[in-house]
């Protein structure tokens, strides 16, 4: 039997309260420490990924707090939504303090969530509604749908939270700041696929690295989405309906987009790990080479476990690209596989997307 969303946080507030404290210097030190590729130890043992890791696990507890709310808001507008949460993956961290010049203490998204709902209208709903339980300051919004997509083709609604510590918890809690992202199941979709051929090839799409003709690519789908969702397309693409089409047929065509990520896909029965049946956090570990994901589950009362697990396998390939870890908190396993497919390398719903906007027809199917 899971415990109700009260005990859940009761057991992260313990787990977090036990960790060996941490403050804005020990993060600043960690976080210079890591600019300068070393690995200093302190006179009391400590190593920055020490550090990083105890400031990162205190994340969990506003977003275990925020999770119930957003779940039970995000649900009353569209009875399918999905709503998962992680902790930004250490490569993740490392990769964003040598690209985007702002202090690690500063980061907004170190603990995220995630609302899949059906449509526009519903994502906004879902903002609109979502007031935070007590302990949140609203700090922004940011909307990548009223001006068309980014750049990226990327689209959806990011709120920022920042949170202040509650009678038990430490007090160095206050100020964490966690990012709210809410997308459609279109939104999804794009960001997930882009994901996957980041994962599979290697390239860096998400943080602006990738091949060109990869990125036009996922730039034009960008602005599929938004044609469906309702919102206007990017700045950079064709506003003609034809030429923009063709572009997109050409582009598609050229790098065998529909084939190759649809080739990248796994069976859909990845995570149907009993073990994980009546779990709250998972350790997805996926091995990129050969295509394989395994799986723990912890129930709701575990999360210092899983927590402790996560670290210990993130720390074994920290330095292997081969591996990717990530720590997620759900109300089921169901709830993982839908909100982060990429690690099930679950694109469906994207090649469905892709044939549907190019006429593109599986060859094999009319042999």
């Amino acid at each position: 039997m899971l415990l109700t969303p009260s005990a859940e946080i009761e057991s992260v507030i313990a787990y977090v309260n036990s960790l060996p404290p941490f403050s804005k210097k020990d993060v600043d030190w960690a976080e210079a420490a890591l600019r300068a590729k070393s690995s200093p130890w302190r006179d009391d043992g400590v190593t920055p990924w020490n550090v990083v890791d105890n400031w990162r696990a205190a994340h969990q507890v506003p977003l275990a707090r925020m999770r119930p709310t957003l779940e039970t808001v995000a649900k009353s507008v569209f009875p399918d939504a999905v709503v998962v949460s992680r902790l930004k993956r250490a490569p993740t961290i490392l990769d964003k303090l040598f690209r985007v010049p702002v202090r690690l203490w500063n980061y907004q998204d170190i603990g995220g969530l995630r609302a899949i709902v059906g449509s526009v209208k519903d994502l906004a709903a879902v903002a609109k509604k979502c007031e935070p339980p007590p302990g949140f300051e609203f700090v922004r919004l940011t909307d990548y749908m009223a001006d068309g997509p980014k750049d990226s083709g990327y689209g959806g609604l990011h709120l920022i939270y920042s949170y202040l510590a509650q009678d038990g918890e430490d007090p160095q809690l206050t100020g964490l700041k966690i990012e709210v992202q809410i997308r459609t199941r279109w939104q999804h979709a794009w960001a997930t696929a882009q994901e996957i051929v980041d994962f599979i090839t290697g390239q860096g799409m998400k943080f602006g690295r990738g091949d060109p003709e990869w990125t036009r690519f996922f730039e034009l789908m960008g602005s599929v989405v938004a044609d469906i969702d309702g919102y206007p397309r990017g700045k950079n693409v064709p506003k003609d309906t034809e030429a923009f089409r063709a572009e997109l047929v050409e582009v598609n065509n050229k790098l065998h987009a529909i084939e190759k990520i649809a080739g990248f896909s796994l069976a859909p029965s990845v995570l149907d790990d009993p073990a994980a049946k009546n779990s709250r956090h998972f350790v997805l570990t996926f091995d990129i080479e050969d295509r394989k994901l395994s799986t723990m589950g912890f129930t709701a009362q575990e999360f210092g476990k899983a927590n402790d697990t996560y670290r210990e396998r993130e720390k074994s390939h920290r330095d292997d690209k081969r591996f990717d870890t990530v720590l997620v908190s759900a109300d089921s396993i169901e709830d993982v596989r839908a909100g982060l497919p990429n690690y099930v390398l679950d694109s469906i719903a994207f090649t469905d997307l892709i044939a549907a906007a190019t006429g593109w027809k599986d060859p094999k199917k009319n042999q």
